[in-house]
């Protein structure tokens, strides 16, 4: 069974991964998107059991996790104790969908996935790639788009004290787009990263 090449995302809140997940996907690879199976995830029932455990009903809606209440507990205060506890019954078992989901991929005949998760190295995920893949961006850029999200200046930046500095992301990133001047430069960048590693296009598309 042929292993698909595993590129990892990383960067910055909002420096654009999922823009440029997009861009590897039009040359011909395979998204996994690590937010979708952290959201999967919680409706699993032992992850469900165990988050009642230790929040309570309270952030449940019908039984549901209710991930604005408890992400309210854990990130309002920065408590990395009460982040630390959530992650412990979550990585784990995105960790194992994560590998499931290359598994299928490598019987596909995939020839490259996309992994785009937000805690690349804090949940040891970086492992599971062949190539990392750093996101720069200038932090006025990044801040405009978490506006467009609904965040504010101070969201963005609690939100990156909670993982990696940035530095060390990129010092431990194999490769580096700068995504801070306009699509068709950052596109150009990803393609010839693409081509690099030997990689075929699938689609010839200049956009």
């Amino acid at each position: 069974m042929a292993h698909p090449v595993v590129i990892g995302l990383t960067g910055g809140v909002a420096s654009g991964k999922s823009t440029v997940a997009a861009m590897f996907q039009e040359l011909g690879a395979t998204i996994l998107d690590g937010d979708r199976i952290g959201h999967e995830v919680l409706n699993d029932p032992d992850v469900v059991s165990k988050i009642r455990h230790i929040w309570g009903e309270g952030v449940l809606e019908d039984g549901v996790v209710n991930r604005k209440r408890l992400g309210n507990i854990v990130f309002e205060n920065a408590d990395r104790e009460q982040l630390s506890k959530l992650e412990s019954i979550t990585h784990p078992k995105i960790k194992e969908r994560i590998l499931e989901e290359l598994r299928l991929a490598g019987e596909r005949k995939t020839s490259a996935v996309v992994l785009d998760a937000p805690l690349l190295f804090e949940a040891g995920w970086d492992k599971l790639c062949d190539r990392l893949v750093f996101i720069k961006t200038d932090l006025s850029d990044r801040i405009a788009r978490s506006k467009s999200r609904g965040w504010s200046e101070k969201e963005l930046l609690r939100r990156e004290q909670q993982q990696l500095d940035l530095d060390l992301k990129e010092k431990n990133s194999s490769d580096i787009i700068d995504n801070s001047t306009n699509p068709k430069t950052t596109f150009s960048q990803v393609k010839r990263l693409w081509m690099s590693w030997g990689l075929k296009i699938a689609t010839q598309s200049e956009t």
